[in-house]
């Protein structure tokens, strides 16, 4: 469907300059395009900082954490040329793939090039003043590339700025915290606030829940339970690492990593047209349960979110504990005393984010839509009969339906 809609783009008439200029796209439009340019904007920011905390670590000396920081920033942007790319090949099943679009994954500018291929549609879709209806199908296309562009920022967000997260605040100092730490930090936080608005944003257009998060009081709270649920456990995390030893560090994430891959099999997801990028993404959505849930089923999750929190608090209270073991046994004057302030912070920020969770989600209910499947590319479902058409209809399909099963946030 994307290449349909980049094709009527590309063959549209072209207006002249002054009619151009006389008409502008309306409200609506200019409040996406400021929301998707301001994103943009913060993507290269954000890489702005990777650079510059990376120069501040090989300046002083600290060659391994510089290795580190660089490590969480092209696992993550490999991740997201990968996917990006293998939905580029899902779309364009039935053509061959521009050469410029491997050229532009393979330089790791696929997220760049999506924001600016939905900034260039969404003003087409403005000024040609094409109906934003679900029968529109350059609507539901730039629908569908935001949709993609919020699950690559998922990806962005868990495999680079929260480890970097975990990072500075592990080797900060309280007293003597410079300026790039500051800024390294307060940007991480920022960008996981950001991505989760954004992202919920993105998947209620998608569902035709606008209304889901109107009003800026709803936004403020749903950002507010999240940080309360995702900010305790990446103090906690950060906390482990900064005490006990490598080895212990690495067993306990390993473990960990596998039990939450096991978590996502027994979810049976079904996202990718291939088994091998199927069990990629069920490991970068295990990285992801590590913070904070993620939901990725059609069905009922109740069950599932409560073993999910369960264990999260298992296992945010055993870390705690063996910091406070190190300190004590290190035989720090205040180390423990620390250690348990911080401990009654964690616990209280994520009880208290868990009961605005249950208050939100109790009290502001929205029926979902039910998943209609829809046409490919103007084809009719019932000449659909090839292998190829079936693949790529399950690709599209499976955007529209994953913005139901990435239903919220935890």
């Amino acid at each position: 469907m994307c290449a349909a809609v980049m094709t009527m783009v590309d063959t549209a008439p072209l207006r002249s300059s002054r009619d151009m200029m006389t008409r502008c796209p309306p409200r609506s439009a200019l409040l996406d395009l400021a929301w998707m340019a301001l994103g943009l904007f913060f993507v290269l920011m954000d890489l702005f900082l990777d650079l510059w905390v990376t120069y501040y670590f090989i300046v002083e000396s600290k060659h391994f954490l510089a290795l580190l920081y660089v490590c969480f920033l092209v696992i993550s942007s490999s991740t997201q040329q990968l996917f990006s790319f293998c939905w580029v090949l899902d779309d364009k099943n039935d053509g061959p793939v521009h050469r410029y679009i491997l050229v532009i994954h393979l330089l790791h500018l696929g997220l760049i090039w999506r924001y600016v291929r939905y900034l260039k549609l969404r003003w087409t879709i403005g000024i040609e003043g094409i109906p934003t209806t679900a029968t529109s199908p350059m609507y539901q296309s730039s629908l569908e590339q935001a949709d993609d562009i919020g699950l690559l920022r998922v990806f962005d967000t868990f495999l680079e700025h929260t480890p970097q997260l975990v990072l500075l605040l592990t080797n900060s100092d309280c007293t003597t915290i410079k300026l790039s730490y500051a800024l390294g930090m307060t940007m991480s936080f920022f960008s996981i606030s950001w991505m989760l608005l954004d992202h919920k944003r993105t998947m209620c257009k998608s569902q035709g829940n606008e209304s889901k998060l109107q009003g800026l009081g709803c936004c403020i709270v749903y950002l507010l339970f999240n940080l309360l649920l995702v900010t305790p456990r990446v103090v906690s995390i950060a906390l482990y690492v900064s005490s006990v030893k490598y080895k212990y560090i690495i067993s306990h994430l390993a473990i960990e990593l596998i039990l939450m891959l096991i978590f996502c099999y027994f979810m049976k997801t079904d996202f990718t047209t291939s088994r091998i990028m199927e069990w990629i993404y069920r490991l970068v959505i295990s990285i992801c349960l590590i913070y904070t849930w993620f939901n990725v089923m059609k069905e009922p999750t109740k069950r599932y979110r409560v073993t999910y929190h369960c264990f999260i608090i298992i296992d945010t209270s055993s870390m705690l504990t063996l910091a406070w073991w190190f300190w004590k046994s290190e035989h720090c004057p205040h180390g423990g005393f620390v250690v348990i302030v911080v401990a009654s912070a964690v616990a209280a920020s994520y009880m208290l984010g868990l009961v605005i969770t249950c208050a939100y989600y109790k009290w502001k209910k929205y029926p979902l839509p039910r998943c209609v499947n829809d046409e490919i590319d103007g084809v009719p479902m019932s000449s659909q009969g090839t292998a190829a058409v079936r693949q790529c209809y399950r690709r599209l399909h499976n955007n529209t339906s994953n913005s139901i099963k990435r239903e919220e946030f935890f």
